[in-house]
């Protein structure tokens, strides 16, 4: 026997649905037209007199009674604008991020998120093939602006331009005409190297594990940074170490006829490395040998001994970013490109002390 409606109930065309409503759904129930709910619910409607008042208040709570929630494609289509940001990281295995990285885009996100923009990741290779898909979806528009971490490749830059995109530069080298947000690698070299002498270390090495032609150019800043606290102290250059292979370099180095007391790496990665190639080799850390790095990473503060580390202000780095861009894309014409160069914090810990006699 089929089952009717029960007085009173309405019919199926009334029932409540699990999906939010429509801006249709929402027109149709308040008795008024698309576009005067469009205006109402984005906050561009003239409310001077009581029926308009009125029909506001009303077109308002029938839209949260129904769950309506604006739609990203609606929006976009009509205001011209995605409210995405690009955030275009390259590095040589994209799905892979340091600490100090990971630690800077999530900030970045809860920042931009605060100012109801969505983050759009890009991860990109270094296969021509990435480079010229990631410039195709510059070159769309898919995006309000754009970051860009640690790389500002001919490709991109070209598209950025080409589009007269809102860009800002996360610790990526790029000339004067971009916005950009770096840190002070040389002065925190300066900094590490510094501390090191005080401990009567006068032999520093250098040391990094990355020797192909992409090198960051915090790389070279940190090396320019020890060669430079070196000099002001009237010492000699700093020995260089730069290998793939981490004990075969530390081999190389205590052959010398005067091996170095200290190592200064460029990042966590090869300094916990060295760590164990040193207690391999039973050289003692840093009874031996004095070891410091960048990144104070969860690895610098876990290893044995802890090590001392340059800690580099990520968050600030975030903030400062989103706050560019975010007045860039609102200043347009009038923009002005700044550059930030924000201050690293030396940590000192167990892995550095005085020098062998």
């Amino acid at each position: 026997m089929p089952v009717t409606p029960a007085s009173g109930i309405s019919g199926a065309s009334e029932v409540k649905s699990d999906r939010p409503a429509t801006i249709y759904e929402v027109a149709r129930k308040a008795g008024v037209s698309i576009g005067t709910v469009s205006r109402v619910l984005n906050g561009g409607n003239k409310e001077n007199w009581k029926s308009t008042v009125r029909r506001a208040a009303q077109v308002r709570r029938i839209a949260q009674e129904m769950g309506y929630r604006p739609s990203w494609r609606g929006r976009a289509f009509a205001s011209g604008k995605t409210h995405t940001i690009g955030l275009i990281h390259q590095a040589f295995d994209p799905l892979q991020l340091g600490e100090a990285w990971h630690d800077i885009l999530r900030e970045l996100i809860d920042q931009l998120r605060a100012r109801n923009y969505g983050v759009q990741f890009l991860p990109v290779g270094e296969e021509k093939e990435d480079l010229l898909a990631c410039r195709a979806v510059i070159s769309e528009r898919r995006f309000d602006g754009c970051m860009v971490s640690k790389y500002l490749t001919p490709e991109i830059e070209e598209a950025l331009r080409e589009t007269d995109m809102p860009a800002v530069m996360i610790n990526a080298e790029a000339d004067a005409s971009w916005s950009q947000v770096q840190l002070d690698d040389r002065g925190g070299a300066m900094a590490m190297t510094r501390h090191l002498i005080q401990q009567g270390h006068r032999r520093i090495a250098f040391m990094t594990d990355e020797t192909g032609t992409m090198r960051h150019f915090s790389l070279r800043r940190r090396l320019e940074g020890v060669y430079a606290a070196m000099a002001e102290a009237g010492l000699g250059q700093p020995i260089e170490a730069h290998r793939k292979e981490i004990s075969a370099a530390l081999e190389e180095l205590m052959a010398l006829s005067a091996p170095p007391t200290a190592v200064v790496t460029y990042h966590d990665t090869t300094a916990v490395t060295l760590l164990q190639a040193c207690w391999r080799k039973g050289i003692g850390v840093p009874t031996d040998l004095s070891v410091a790095t960048f990144n104070d990473s969860t690895a610098t503060r876990m290893s044995i001994p802890p090590l001392t580390t340059m800690r580099l202000p990520g968050a600030i780095v975030a903030r400062r970013a989103a706050t560019q861009l975010l007045e860039r894309m609102a200043q347009g014409p009038e923009w002005v490109p700044e550059r930030l160069i924000l201050p690293e914090e030396l940590i000192v810990r167990e892995s550095t002390g005085p020098a062998a006699k």
